[in-house]
């Protein structure tokens, strides 16, 4: 048990940066952030690459999610109610 405990507080989101299909950037983020405080920093660090297509952001549950540099405000709600 004691190993499980350990690596669920390493557990992390992460936000993988792309322009079309190169990566730009990795980054990840802490588990104790929100994912909608998560969606506002994967956009901020898009807005600071003006070649930024999208993000793949992967949740705590592993599960993979995209969003566009042009993602409209229903993208992000669909993102944020869903995602852990």
């Amino acid at each position: 048990m004691a190993d499980n405990n350990s690596s669920n507080k390493r557990q992390r989101r992460k936000l993988v940066i792309y322009s079309g299909a190169d990566e730009i950037i990795k980054l990840s983020t802490p588990r104790s952030r929100k994912i909608g405080k998560t969606l506002k920093f994967a956009r901020a660090e898009m807005s600071r690459y003006p070649i930024a297509t999208h993000c793949v952001i992967t949740d705590l549950s592993n599960k993979e999610w995209e969003l566009s540099s042009r993602a409209s405000l229903l993208q992000r709600l669909k993102i944020w109610l869903k995602a852990d």
